[in-house]
């Protein structure tokens, strides 16, 4: 059999209309194959765009972008695979990224990936068998009132005093 990619043998055909009839009969969806993970992002980010807050969708499209799609971006949706996530989490925790970042990056994907499997692209989730990161807790070390008092004499008379009394007082974090 001639395709555009090339011949397919008769055996190929065979196998190929066995599986789509196995998974037909078990009720599974058939699937287009050629649609890749960043082709499917991109629709449904511009499909969850309408549903959620502004901050919300900026966040799902920064995550998608930064970080999905450069790493399997290219690979086809239905080849899409729990090991691909956890190589990606592994990674980017390795690169520095937060637990509780990569945490949220499986959410996004968890998310999408459902929706795929609502509109019958995947047979399955894939992000329901990867594991995220456990998310870590940061302890954070808050000033002594003497060591506060001391914070604000060294910092009299910078540009930014203000800042610091307010952030002090107001018990205000980094972020």
């Amino acid at each position: 059999v001639k395709t555009p990619q090339g011949m397919i043998s008769f055996d190929e055909v065979a196998r190929k209309l066995a599986i789509a009839q196995r998974d037909n009969q078990m009720g599974l969806p058939i699937v287009p194959e050629r649609q890749t993970v960043d082709q499917f992002l991109a629709q449904w980010l511009e499909v969850v765009r309408s549903t959620v807050k502004d901050a919300t969708y900026t966040n799902y499209e920064s995550y998608v972008r930064v970080h999905a799609v450069p790493a399997f971006g290219k690979v086809k949706l239905t080849r899409l695979t729990a090991q691909h996530l956890q190589a990606l989490y592994a990674k980017k925790l390795e690169e520095g990224l937060s637990s509780t970042s990569v945490a949220h990056l499986h959410a996004v994907i968890h998310r999408a990936l459902s929706q795929a499997l609502r509109w019958g692209l995947v047979a399955t989730n894939v992000a329901e068998a990867a594991d995220p990161p456990r998310r870590r807790r940061i302890e954070f070390r808050t000033l002594a009132p003497e060591e506060a008092r001391r914070f604000l004499e060294a910092a009299r008379g910078d540009r930014f005093e203000a800042l610091y009394v307010l952030a002090l007082t107001a018990g205000l974090r980094e972020g």
